[in-house]
């Protein structure tokens, strides 16, 4: 009888959470209908890569979310965090012109899949 008590609390929970969850999209706080925000067990969403400087990439993403910027190594080459607002920006004045780099997001213990951007070519002296 214990394990059906537990079962039925463990369920029980989960619809309250997924209630909530569904109340929270509704409110109109930036979370877009049909997109994963890093909900507990789910992989969140890739980082949307909207600019790409000299000096920085930037973009929006899951708010609080760890940024992790990778060479074409997979080494880590760079951090950020998304802002309560949902957007970002990583200082990449030090990365090699014209590379390929990613960018991925963490929510908890889940990564998301990289968005792959590429540094601005150097300027000509000319």
């Amino acid at each position: 009888m214990l394990q059906h008590e537990q079962h039925s609390t463990l369920f029980h929970h989960r619809i309250n959470l997924l209630r909530h969850n569904a109340i929270l999209r509704s409110k109109g706080n930036g979370i877009k209908p049909g997109t994963n925000q890093g909900y507990p067990g789910e992989k969140p969403d890739a980082p949307q890569v909207n600019d790409v400087t000299e000096d920085e990439v930037s973009g929006t993403g899951i708010p609080e979310a760890e940024l992790i910027v990778r060479d074409s190594d997979g080494e880590e080459v760079a951090r950020g965090t998304v802002d309560d607002d949902g957007n970002w920006a990583i200082d990449i004045s030090g990365l090699e012109c014209d590379e390929e780099y990613t960018v991925t997001q963490t929510v908890g213990d889940e990564e998301s899949d990289p968005t792959s951007f590429t540094t601005v070519a150097a300027k000509s002296d000319n």
